[in-house]
Order: C-alpha cells, then structure tokens, then sequence
C-alpha cells in the first residue's frame, strides 16, 4: 500500500497511525507488538535472575511502544511517549550489552558487544539522515 503523503526522510513511521482508515489497524498493530515485547521482557527478567536492570528498561520501552499505539497523533503526548519509548530502549541496550560484556562465558561477551554496537548504530543514524 503506498501512502503519497509519506516520506522516510521527514516522517516518523508512526506517522502512518494518523491517516484515514488504516491508523487502527496500524496503531493495534503497535499496541499488540508492544503487549508482546512487555512478555519478552517479563520472560527476559525471569530467565535472567541476577540481571534487573535491562530486562526493566525493555518492560518500560514496551509500556511506552503500547502508549504510542494509543495515543496517535496529533497528540503531543505522543511524540514524549515516543521520545521516552526511544531513550527506555537504547537505556535496556546499553545495560543489557554492559552487563553481558562483563560475562565470562564468550557467547555472552559477544551478545554484550553486539547490544552496545546496536545502541551505537542508532546513537549515530541522526547523523546518517
């Protein structure tokens, strides 16, 4: 489906959640893949006992994803719900790649190394576009 409207470089994607008929379908879409992220996330902190701390960014980077879903534009509250969506996430990468770093078992080393690569990747996309 195209939508002559949107553009990569000047929309956010959740901008396709305030045309027409398609933002319900869009923004469920949003709601329910947050709803699953925030099981992820419970799942993560069960099986990572002694690791609270990215397991909780991810819960609350889920609750946001779920507030987006919820509230599209024109609200302003979306674009905070967004921003702080944003910064939960790249918070849980940056402990769960810190804390997995310091792990002596190597595939956990190499899990820690490509999280704070991701965050890195994403800390620079600005620049990129």
């Amino acid at each position: 489906m195209h939508v002559p409207w949107f553009n990569w470089a000047e929309n956010a994607i959740s901008d396709l959640g305030k045309q027409d008929a398609a933002p319900s379908i869009f923004n469920n879409g949003l709601i329910i893949t947050g709803i699953l992220f925030l099981f992820f996330s419970i799942g993560l902190s069960k099986e990572l006992k002694d690791r609270y701390v990215s397991p909780l960014f991810f819960s609350l980077s889920s609750i946001f994803f779920i507030g987006v879903g919820l509230v599209p534009l024109p609200n302003i509250v979306h674009v905070y719900l967004s921003g702080m969506f944003f910064g939960a996430l790249g918070y849980a990468f940056f402990a769960f790649g810190f804390s997995f770093y310091k792990d002596s078992i190597p595939f956990f080393r190499k899990m820690g190394i490509f999280a704070i690569f991701n965050l890195i990747l994403i800390l620079m996309s600005p620049i990129f576009f």
